[in-house]
């Protein structure tokens, strides 16, 4: 059986198809899901909760800080965050996925997209601060750090 397209078909399924393929490439990439939450005085080795990636899309898995300062009592202002990404492993230790910096400026800070559908979380590693009056600001792996907002995606 074959089929026939008169001119008038095939100019119609050419124009339907392209306006089909237009469409999905103007659609915008939403993350598989995302949570919104605060810090108060979290130091380092403080978790998040852990989420599940089913790995639904090609989304990058990141953190964005709206802003950060010192913890309670703390006399250094905070610029930047170490984030460890970690992948549940069962009865053996979790996966570690490597280390992404926040810079504290809503700016997102990304592991890239993960690949290995699981649980995750991610925990709070060195902070780089400055020091009230000493001008400089150096990484230190004791410090709090509070952060009004922030959001992850996955």
């Amino acid at each position: 059986m074959s089929m026939r397209f008169t001119k008038r078909s095939k100019v119609a399924t050419i124009i339907g198809a392209s306006v089909l393929l237009w469409g999905l490439a103007a659609a915008p990439a939403f993350a598989e899901g995302g949570w919104n939450s605060s810090l108060n005085n979290a130091g380092p080795g403080f978790s998040s909760r852990w989420w599940t990636d089913n790995n639904y899309d090609a989304n990058s898995t990141r953190a964005l800080f709206a802003s950060c300062q010192g913890g309670t009592n703390a006399n250094y202002t905070v610029q930047r965050v170490n984030l460890n990404l970690w992948r549940d492993n069962g009865v053996f230790p979790d996966h570690n996925h490597g280390v992404t910096t926040s810079y504290c400026n809503g700016t997102w800070a990304s592991w890239g997209r993960m690949t290995s559908v699981g649980s995750y979380k991610w925990t709070v590693g060195d902070m780089y601060v400055n020091y009230y009056g000493a001008g400089d600001y150096a990484w230190i792996s004791n410090g709090r750090v509070t952060v009004p907002s922030l959001t992850t995606q996955y």
